[in-house]
């Protein structure tokens, strides 16, 4: 009789060992497959976050490269106005005494300066032409390195990739604006109003790059505001899955 209770005592024993074992070992398979879950999403989230980033950071880089060119842009075009305005000073002679036509009196200063416009124009002066011609030859190098230098996100739209062709279009036809504009200003004759329409023209170039120039940053500043908020977006789903773990 003992002998049979213990063997019932031993193999009952052996029972529970074997369902605690099957039990644990299914819970930690459980555990396992909830870990490798767990592991996917953070990686796949992480990437995202990294994919994000690298977006921002083009974004925020083509900003900044945009924001050189149009500093460019602005001193070429007032070097060009400089030249426009050089060559459209007029003659001027000073009124003198008051001049007396019967019971008319005309005085000697129709303006505060005494001075009036004979209707031609002055010779440019050689020295502020060649200056400002130089400014533009440095400045045209500096827009070529830095149009060439932008970048556009992968996901660009279409309206800065329209942008983007507008820019390098137009700077692909300034050097002929400039050759232009140089062939006037050689001297030593001189034509003002040739002079006038070469500058005029620049101008108007560098007006068109100007404009596409900041529509293109503000396409660059809502693209790195969608970076900045997908990027957000998954920090916050990282957490929440961090936390239901």
């Amino acid at each position: 009789m003992r002998v049979d209770r213990a063997n019932s005592l031993f193999l009952a024993a052996v029972l529970v060992f074997s369902i605690s074992g099957s039990a644990y070992a299914d819970e930690s398979a459980a555990d396992s497959t909830t870990s490798a879950d767990s592991s996917a999403t953070d990686a796949a989230l992480n990437k995202q976050k990294t994919i994000e980033g690298r977006i921002q950071d083009v974004a925020v880089t083509l900003e900044a490269g945009i924001k050189d060119l149009t500093k460019s842009l602005h001193h070429m075009k007032r070097s060009a106005f400089d030249i426009f305005v050089e060559v459209q000073r007029s003659n001027m002679v000073v009124v003198g005494e008051p001049d007396v036509i019967g019971p008319i009196i005309i005085p000697a200063m129709p303006n505060p300066t005494g001075m009036i416009s004979t209707g031609g124009f002055q010779p440019p002066r050689k020295k502020f032409l060649d200056y400002f011609m130089s400014q533009i030859d440095d400045l045209m190098k500096m827009t070529q390195i830095e149009v060439t230098a932008l970048v556009l996100p992968a996901d660009a739209n279409d309206q800065a990739k329209a942008e983007m062709k507008t820019l390098s279009d137009t700077l692909a036809v300034l050097p002929q604006d400039i050759d232009a504009l140089k062939a006037v200003t050689q001297g030593p004759d001189y034509d003002n109003m040739a002079i006038a329409r070469a500058a005029q023209q620049l101008q108007n170039d560098v007006v068109v790059m100007e404009k596409a120039s900041k529509k293109l940053n503000s396409e660059a500043k809502k693209d790195e505001s969608r970076a900045k908020k997908s990027v957000r977006e998954a920090d916050e789903a990282l957490k929440k899955e961090q936390r239901g773990k």
